[in-house]
């Protein structure tokens, strides 16, 4: 397929997201929404697709509470800091959906491509910069300690550094997208493969971890007929894991949640698994206080370090630490209503991809479902410009290959 070069930067340049500071996303972004607008005016304007612009509206559902909750929350700059970060989940799919920037599905499998690559670069530069530090990394107290300062490093490079979590994801929904969009060299893909897979191991992030072995347990059974083959390629799938598990950078992770003598963080014993315990404790305990309505974004945070208090230890006056679960934070800032009307939003992807008969849209969702449970993706830039793209790009393809009516209509 032949694409012009007038439009590969403004269509292609969020392929690039994993090499992208937050400035940078921003711009991409705003260079996207002003190609599809002039796009549109070229092309559609005439004979616009009011089905897909009510579809381009359910799926930026999300935003539309970030602006309602203004009406009761008490921190109004805070809140209001945090709607215009959310502004993508309204742009983005406003962007690809509504406005159609892309004509084909060719034109998605392109920016599919890119971004696979664009991720390998990501974790060479991550791999190249880890090597440089490697002293440091290893002259450590422990391998714990050694653990911990190896994710730190991902979050240290310059420029493209993000927590080993978003990396973690970054670099997994690559990996998802490889395995149904491979390229024409299997030694590409072996390599790309097994670069990958190594990233994820050394980031060893326990939440991504699990999402991807639910999903690939998933695609055995998805793709593979005989029941007996399924069972033999999970158990080795699952053997496999727990191997490299004891070899990798994971093994530290997993003796990090056997080895906690405290269930909550008490004075210097604290680490990342009993800090998640008094989190979701804080999480409950504000929710339980306001379950209809929530507090609003804007108050979400203050809430959780008012009840960080009662915990006996600094670890919480040195970073601030959000519910790390999405589904607990949008209860915390919309309360049941509002929750309710974004797990819609979330069925509806869920409903067009099984529609769709996408298997790679349907796993990827199952992915960042998953996800959330352990994470906030979707307040932090990049998880969400990560999610909605690929959401919508994925919704796209759908809209292409089947009857518009069909699929929206549920």
């Amino acid at each position: 397929m032949k694409i012009k070069i007038l439009r590969f930067v403004p269509l292609y340049v969020l392929a690039f997201l994993p090499l992208f500071s937050l400035a940078m996303t921003s711009m991409a972004i705003g260079l996207l929404l002003l190609y599809a607008i002039w796009d549109f005016i070229k092309t559609d304007a005439a004979k616009p697709n009011l089905i897909r612009f009510r579809t381009s509206l359910i799926y930026a559902l999300p935003f539309f509470l970030y602006i309602i909750a203004l009406l009761w929350t008490q921190d109004m700059k805070k809140g209001l800091e945090i709607v215009g970060r959310m502004a993508s989940i309204l742009i983005i799919p406003i962007s690809i959906i509504g406005l159609k920037p892309f004509k084909n599905v060719e034109s998605i499998y392109l920016f599919f491509k890119l971004y696979i690559i664009s991720s390998f670069v990501y974790v060479v530069i991550t791999m190249l910069f880890i090597l440089l530090n490697i002293d440091h990394i290893l002259n450590q107290p422990n391998s714990y300690f050694s653990v911990l300062t190896l994710r730190n490093s991902i979050d240290n490079i310059p420029l493209i550094g993000e927590h080993a979590i978003y990396f973690s994801l970054f670099v997994g929904v690559a990996l998802l997208i490889l395995y149904y969009h491979r390229f024409k060299s299997k030694y590409v893909n072996v390599l790309f493969g097994l670069t990958f897979l190594s990233a994820i191991a050394i980031a060893s992030s326990r939440g991504v971890i699990a999402g991807l072995v639910i999903v690939s347990i998933i695609i055995v059974f998805q793709e593979v007929k005989s029941r007996k083959k399924a069972i033999f390629i999970m158990v080795s799938l699952v053997l496999g894991i727990s191997a490299i598990s004891f070899l990798t950078p994971i093994k530290s992770r997993i003796d990090e949640i056997l080895n906690t003598k405290n269930i909550y963080p008490v004075g210097l014993q604290y680490n990342s698994f009993n800090l998640r315990v008094a989190i979701y404790d804080c999480s409950l305990n504000i929710i339980n206080r306001s379950p209809l309505i929530g507090y609003g974004p804007g108050d979400v945070q203050n809430e959780l370090n008012e009840c960080y208090k009662k915990f006996d230890t600094e670890a919480f006056t040195k970073i601030t630490y959000n519910s790390h679960n999405q589904y607990f934070d949008y209860l915390a800032s919309f309360g049941i209503f509002g929750t309710f009307i974004i797990l819609f939003a979330f069925y509806y992807y869920f409903k067009i991809a099984l529609n769709g008969k996408n298997r790679l849209y349907l796993n990827f969702l199952i992915l960042f479902y998953i996800i959330f449970l352990t994470e906030n993706i979707l307040y932090r830039n990049s998880g969400m410009v990560l999610f909605v793209t690929f959401n919508c790009l994925f919704a796209n393809l759908i809209l292409f290959e089947e009857n518009l009516k069909n699929l929206t209509n549920i």
